[in-house]
């Protein structure tokens, strides 16, 4: 089977099994699991598929909203190589915010147990934090949503008016072509952005599937960024963005 037609026929498997794995993948059209990585990520960069942990999933429609605990498991290698890049800006005695997004968890997750103040609305970083003697953890108050296992809301809003960082790291829905980092929650973009507001220096953490999608509501601009860190999966127009409108670039390996 031809390239074109392969990665047509993938297309096919994925919209009418709404996910599948690489190696039945493999298996259907009879090439190596090799082959069908490279096709998935071909794929997704043209926005047709989403890969996900050994395989492949549909990209849902703009503006809606993933639950938590299936974005916990999309692009984990990657999350984790940016998450370990992302924890070496953190210096002891420094007031850190961090937003609710499954990257910035996988950060929480190697925040060593030193003397730090981390403002949050994640009720995931919430509990990876809490046992953590030497770090002062800020939870905000607000509406909980469920399916992002965090809060928001004018409450929290307002809480955060209180507070001062140096840094806030944060992560986004997706970053249009134009460098506008998007999000699919007017709730959730209002966070972040008393986050970014109330902070010195701002990281977004953002994987290569970030790039390219236009999601409902912009919460800032690349340009905004102090510093982004992505992975070595970002390539081409998408990296060449990133390197025209932010003042630095990491890319974690």
């Amino acid at each position: 089977m031809l390239m074109i037609a392969r990665r047509r026929r993938i297309v096919e498997i994925v919209r009418r099994q709404k996910s599948v794995l690489v190696r039945d993948l493999a298996r259907i059209v009879a090439v190596t699991e090799e082959t069908i990585r490279k096709d998935l990520e071909q794929l997704e960069s043209e926005s047709k598929l989403m890969r996900s942990h050994g395989g492949a999933v549909l990209p849902e429609p703009p503006g809606a909203e993933v639950h938590f605990s299936e974005r916990l498991t999309r692009n984990i290698r990657e999350k984790r190589a940016i998450a370990a890049a992302a924890v070496k800006r953190v210096a002891e005695g420094e007031t850190l915010m961090l937003d609710a997004s499954s990257t910035v968890l996988e950060m929480a997750r190697l925040i060593p147990d030193i003397r730090l103040t981390v403002i949050t609305n994640s009720l995931q970083i919430q509990l990876e934090l809490v046992s953590r003697k030497n770090l002062t953890l800020i939870v905000l108050g607000g509406i909980l949503i469920e399916r992002s296992l965090s809060t928001h809301g004018p409450q929290a809003e307002r809480a955060l008016e209180a507070y001062h960082a140096d840094k806030a790291f944060i992560s986004c829905k997706g970053i249009d072509p134009s460098g506008a980092v998007t999000e699919s929650s007017e709730l959730m973009t209002r966070v972040k952005q008393a986050m970014l507001q109330r902070s010195d220096r701002r990281f977004l953490l953002a994987d290569h599937s970030k790039f390219g999608v236009k999601s409902l509501v912009t919460t800032a601009r690349l340009d905004d960024m102090d510093e982004v860190i992505t992975d070595a999966g970002t390539l081409g127009k998408a990296l060449k963005l990133v390197q025209n409108k932010s003042a630095k670039v990491t890319v974690a390996k």
